[in-house]
């Protein structure tokens, strides 16, 4: 309706038009210098027209034109993401099932229009390393930071998991500690220093590291303790490698209180005082800590070292038979007090209902010992042999 009020519109117009122009046709006069040219006003105002509407018609085609232009930059572009991506999860597909060299061969040539190229150059290291193209690895992991500066920790951490694999510990230890510098609280830079330390067995730096791993819950409870413990008895064992006994008590005195009761570091520290002839001592401290908590590595201990007063210690040991009376390291460990305080028939008795709840080659070679001392060499090499055939079978 509106095209039929148009067109008839334009009709009338030109009618109009044409009726006029048959009364009064009109001129346009054009001079320059000698040169003149008259026409009449009608061919002018329709050659104007025509002109503007051939324009018109000419600027739309361009615009179209160069519409299709970009349109076409815009689908070949969109193709190459596409096929980028396609050829991105190709190669970490191919990652994945281990073939390395067609993952890094894909991965490499996707990352020119990928929109990620981050993730084509992290695994392409991955891959890298597998194939022991380490110089390349690093070049990636170089050129991967280029790409995305803000992903530091991102390209710091995958290049931090390449070195500890490698087994490249100390540039991973750089690697870390830079990172560790930059984001001090970061849960996974905070474990991945924790199993470097522990492989370099550099307990130092590891015990620097327990409050930040403690407070902001890196490992579970039972792991965190188990590591402190690890910890701990690594400084000590050092400490004493050292041959200097104020180091060992230094390092004492560090282990929180809580963790001085347990019998891991409790034995390697009784034990060296025990080196030191400070046995009385290490009774004590075994026995205060028996009170407490019952172990058998403890209690074995126990029937090793020698306490200021030997009939008392006996005596108290065997208090404890009331309630592990069938506890074959207590009974060991009363053994060996009895042969302490030369009292051989009740040492015999004692070893020997343990070997019955619990054959040890270490209970046999006590006996076997025993037996010698009391001239009963028969039943002594029968010990031993039980002993021995018990270490072969394990």
């Amino acid at each position: 309706m509106k095209l039929l009020i148009l067109f008839l519109s334009v009709l009338v117009l030109f009618v109009w038009l044409g009726l006029k122009i048959q009364n009064d046709p009109g001129y346009v006069l054009f001079a320059y210098d000698q040169w003149t040219i008259e026409t009449p006003l009608w061919f002018v105002i329709a050659a104007t027209v025509i002109f503007f509407i051939l324009f018109y018609i000419i600027l739309q085609f361009l615009i179209r034109l160069g519409n299709v232009a970009t349109q076409f930059r815009t689908w070949a572009q969109q193709r190459r993401l596409r096929r980028a991506h396609e050829r991105t999860s190709r190669g970490l597909m191919e990652l994945a099932e281990g073939q390395w060299k067609l993952a890094e061969k894909n991965l490499l040539k996707a990352v020119q229009y990928t929109d990620m190229p981050l993730i084509n150059y992290l695994s392409a290291a991955r891959a890298a390393q597998e194939l022991g193209e380490h110089e390349r690895r690093d070049d990636y992991l170089h050129k991967a930071h280029l790409a995305m500066p803000s992903a530091e920790i991102a390209v710091g951490l995958t290049q931090a998991q390449l070195q500890f694999n490698h087994n490249q510990l100390e540039q991973a230890l750089a690697t870390l500690r830079r990172l560790h510098e930059l984001s001090p609280k970061h849960i996974y830079i905070l474990k991945l220093l924790q199993n470097i330390y522990l492989e370099l067995r550099d307990y130092e730096n590891l015990e620097t590291l327990l409050p930040s791993l403690k407070k902001l819950k890196v490992l579970p409870g039972l792991e965190f303790d188990s590591l402190q413990q690890k910890t701990y008895i690594g400084l000590l064992k050092q400490a004493e490698k050292s041959h200097a006994t104020e180091m060992v008590e230094t390092v004492w005195q560090r282990i929180p209180k809580e963790l001085q009761q347990e019998p891991s570091l409790l034995i390697v520290y009784a034990k060296h005082l025990m080196k030191e002839k400070k046995e009385v001592m290490a009774e004590q401290l075994i026995k205060e800590a028996l009170k407490k908590h019952w172990n058998d590595d403890l209690v074995s201990l126990y029937g090793l070292v020698v306490g200021e007063y030997i009939d008392k210690q006996l005596s108290h040991a065997e208090q404890w038979l009331r309630l592990h009376g069938e506890n074959p390291a207590l009974l060991l460990c009363l053994g060996r007090l009895s042969i302490q305080n030369s009292l051989w028939g009740k040492a015999r008795s004692y070893l020997e209902t343990s070997l019955s709840f619990s054959p040890s080659a270490e209970t046999y070679s006590v006996l076997a010992q025993l037996l010698e001392k009391m001239g009963e060499a028969t039943q002594a090499n029968q010990c031993y042999r039980k002993g021995l055939l018990l270490m072969t079978q394990r």
